[in-house]
């Protein structure tokens, strides 16, 4: 589905649309890019397209086809068969879409979570959920012994860390293995009452990374990790709020509506705060150079003129 809800297609509609792992070479890619767009060729600058590229190269699963805006831009979209994006003013919201597997973690869909988070560019805050009746059920077992499966991942969950934008994880229903790891990468947690919460590799004989183990005992305390890890114990909501690994409780419609509360929050600060929550002794240098770029950001001058103004103020993240 397309990212942006105003977003309407190229007329003449594009012919056709090609798989990362069709493109023989960025300049091939350009030109026929440039065709099926029926564009003059001044119209889409090459670095814009190569960027996509960059984004969705090794991907397979990612389709990327040209579109025109109302204001008549031009943007580069993601379909998507296995997550759903939709944008709701400041807030992106992605949706796990395999409901029949209640939203098992495959190849595909850890890669188009990865690109969807990539390519989020006017978020101020994203929302991850579940179509259906789970959250995430875990790795699709089909998959998940594969090399390229573990990098994906990973590489995902890893990539949620990262992000400056502020994630947070609306756990719908269950959230198993491989969804705790998604729920835990996520900076903050909203459970519904179907929420459940569980690592059992050791019902399975798998392993999951130390980072896994470390950021749930971090959020859960050493204890409850413990019981997850250890006794493979499942928690519910009610255990998951009172131990901390839930923040609140909630529909996916209050993540929302809490998403667009933070959004109004100065961009720069949160990802400043996120940097240090997130962040170890190899990111000192890049935390003091955001702590200097936050006190220099044009947003701390806009928060004193609008308390002298007696009115809220408008961040604008720069």
């Amino acid at each position: 589905m397309l990212l942006y809800r105003n977003l309407i297609p190229l007329s003449p509609a594009p012919s056709s649309k090609w798989t990362a792992s069709r493109i023989e070479d960025e300049g091939e890619f350009v030109r026929r890019w440039k065709r099926a767009a029926s564009q003059p060729l001044g119209e889409i600058s090459d670095e814009v397209i190569l960027t996509v590229l960059a984004a969705v190269e090794g991907q397979a699963s990612d389709t990327v086809t040209p579109v025109r805006s109302r204001s008549d831009t031009v943007t580069i979209m993601f379909y998507s068969e296995v997550l759903n994006v939709r944008q709701d003013g400041k807030v992106a919201i992605l949706s796990l879409n395999r409901p029949d597997r209640r939203n098992a973690l495959n190849l595909d869909l850890c890669r188009d979570l990865h690109a969807a988070l990539g390519s989020l560019t006017d978020a101020r805050v994203v929302v991850i959920t579940g179509e259906g009746s789970a959250f995430c059920a875990g790795a699709d077992l089909d998959g998940v012994y594969g090399d390229a499966f573990i990098q994906a991942l990973y590489g995902m969950l890893h990539s949620l860390t990262k992000n400056p934008i502020p994630v947070i994880a609306a756990v719908n229903g269950p959230a198993i293995g491989a969804g705790t790891q998604l729920a835990i990468a996520c900076d903050l947690r909203v459970a519904d009452e179907r929420a459940k919460f569980a690592v059992p590799t050791a019902k399975n004989g798998m392993a999951v990374d130390a980072w896994t183990i470390r950021t749930l005992a971090k959020l859960a305390g050493h204890g409850p990790a413990r019981r997850i890890m250890l006794a493979a114990e499942t928690f519910d909501r009610d255990q998951a709020l009172l131990c901390g690994l839930a923040d609140r409780a909630g529909t996916t419609d209050d993540a929302i509506a809490w998403a667009h509360e933070i959004a109004e929050l100065a961009p720069l600060t949160l990802a400043h705060n996120k940097l240090v929550l997130n962040g170890d002794s190899t990111d000192d240098d890049a935390i003091a150079e955001s702590f200097t770029s936050v006190w220099a950001s044009d947003d701390v001058k806009e928060a004193a003129q609008a308390r002298l103004d007696k009115r809220a103020p408008v961040f604008q993240g720069r």
